[in-house]
């Protein structure tokens, strides 16, 4: 086989591992699209683009053609896109600038674009655990913010506050 590794197909294609470990794209034909040129694709294809990382770590939103959107430099969930945007993650850094995963980070949301659309300022994440905030979908997110559930829309507007137990 021409690859040690190939992913379900989403938006027509599939991330493909070749022998050297790296990373790019064949279409449904089994045609190479996106050149293996990559460390790894931390998201998959949705909404359009996908975000890929190079040999030196550096991360980037590309389209279907493997062009540069924009760069991406904030930790995220690993879900990718969803309903246009992606959960991005400014972690705290300790105090011999590692990322502290065991400490308080916030959460901010990402278009396709590269645009930030919310703020990483409001939203508090505890990385330890993996960041514990929803996806959007049909234009609103599920998160916690003061101890209660509450629904945002793509502004980062409160629409819907549950005062009950999830």
């Amino acid at each position: 086989p021409q690859y040690k590794l190939v992913n379900s197909s989403h938006e027509g294609l599939a991330a493909v591992c070749n022998k050297g470990d790296l990373w790019g794209f064949i279409d449904k034909t089994g045609k190479e699209v996106i050149p293996c040129q990559y460390q790894y694709f931390p998201a998959e294809f949705n909404d359009g683009v996908a975000i890929a990382c190079t040999n030196e770590n550096r991360m980037f939103i590309i389209d279907h053609e493997g062009k540069t959107v924009a760069p991406f430099e904030y930790v995220y969930r690993g879900d990718g896109f969803y309903d246009g945007l992606i959960t991005i993650v400014e972690v705290n850094a300790s105090e011999d600038d590692d990322i502290d995963w065991q400490h308080w980070g916030k959460a901010g949301f990402m278009d396709t674009k590269g645009k930030i659309v919310i703020p990483a300022d409001t939203y508090d994440v505890m990385m330890g655990e993996g960041p514990i905030i929803n996806n959007f979908s049909d234009g609103l997110c599920r998160l916690k913010k003061d101890d209660k559930t509450v629904f945002i829309d793509k502004t980062g507007k409160v629409v819907i506050t549950c005062n009950g137990e999830d």
